[in-house]
């Protein structure tokens, strides 16, 4: 349909639909909802770029702090702890430290300000903090010599 939404109907119902839509373009197909507002706030189409397909700009996450957390128990086994604190991180957000050589696993945060990775075997050495997302939705930040590891 011109609005952009699909329908299921039988053909003589979709060919009338059709014929009406001929006879009335809207001038902006993507901002038909509830009387054509761009900001219906109790419609379906609460479209804020007003008409045009541009993608949502992507932010840039600020770090305030790269901490390793201290195991105190015995099943830590090799396994390093590395708390991000900041802002501007989302569900996607991961840390990498640079050179390291260690894959990282994600272990949690609040998908705002802060992120949980767990390292296995992380080697001995001062490491680069990269924070970077998995589907682009942020900016990468890299923190030069944030990770010391005795």
């Amino acid at each position: 349909m011109p609005d952009g939404k699909t329908i299921k109907a039988k053909k003589v119902d979709c060919d009338a639909v059709t014929a009406f839509w001929n006879k009335h373009k809207p001038s902006s197909p993507s901002n038909i909802s509830g009387g054509g507002s761009n900001n219906n706030n109790g419609g379906s189409n609460n479209n804020s770029n007003n008409g045009n397909n541009n993608p949502p700009a992507i932010g840039t996450p600020t770090i305030t702090s790269v901490t390793v957390m201290p195991c105190g128990s015995s099943s830590c086994h090799g396994i390093t702890t590395i708390k991000v604190s900041g802002t501007g991180f989302t569900a996607s957000t991961r840390l990498e430290l640079i050179g390291s050589g260690v894959v990282g696993s994600y272990m949690g945060g609040d998908y705002s300000t802060y992120l949980l990775t767990d390292f296995v075997n992380l080697p001995a050495g001062t490491y680069s903090a990269r924070i970077y997302s998995y589907n682009g939705n942020i900016n990468e930040v890299t923190v030069v010599s944030a990770v010391i590891i005795n």
